[in-house]
């Protein structure tokens, strides 16, 4: 009597997330026209846990134009999921925007979880890697990113003072 099934859906105001300062540019890479799934469940999550995200497509929208987009909008992170046979187009954006500015890189999908740390030692212009799963490691992340600890943030393959750190992999949910 009086209780409202919540269904997953918001039911007052006082349920919504609370804005979080960070800017995160999120670039899915794709050729297909559809989003990947695992890009999409890591960007819910960030939206969910109350982060400012705003999503681009390569598919839609070319990285000239998204490069461009993330530069105007002064982003604080760049994250990007990747394929094996896109990873170059990644490269390509990082290397646009990191022309222009410094801005912190963090780059997932299948291509980073099958080459882990080499990723990092191959690519000095790239600055964290998620292996496996993201939906919980990229808030873990978020949660510290201010401080720069990232010791304890599972999935997660990161430089620290001139050396590459790879912390535990979490087992899949």
């Amino acid at each position: 009597k009086g209780d409202r099934v919540k269904m997953g859906r918001i039911q007052s105001i006082e349920e919504l997330p609370q804005k979080i300062n960070f800017k995160i540019a999120f670039v899915n890479i794709n050729k297909a026209k559809n989003i990947s799934r695992g890009a999409g469940y890591v960007a819910a999550s960030i939206m969910q846990a109350g982060y400012d995200l705003k999503f681009y497509d390569t598919f839609y929208y070319p990285i000239e134009k998204i490069s461009q987009e993330i530069l105007l909008e002064n982003f604080d992170i760049l994250m990007i999921s990747s394929m094996s046979m896109l990873f170059r187009d990644a490269l390509k954006l990082i290397s646009l925007v990191k022309k222009e500015r410094n801005i912190s890189v963090l780059i997932g999908g299948y291509h980073t979880t099958i080459l882990k740390e080499k990723i990092l030692y191959d690519n000095p212009e790239i600055d964290y890697c998620c292996i496996g799963e993201g939906e919980d490691m990229v808030i873990d992340f978020l949660k510290n990113f201010e401080k720069l600890s990232f010791t304890n943030v599972p999935n997660l393959i990161y430089r620290e003072e001139g050396k590459i750190i790879s912390n535990p992999i979490k087992d899949p949910q």
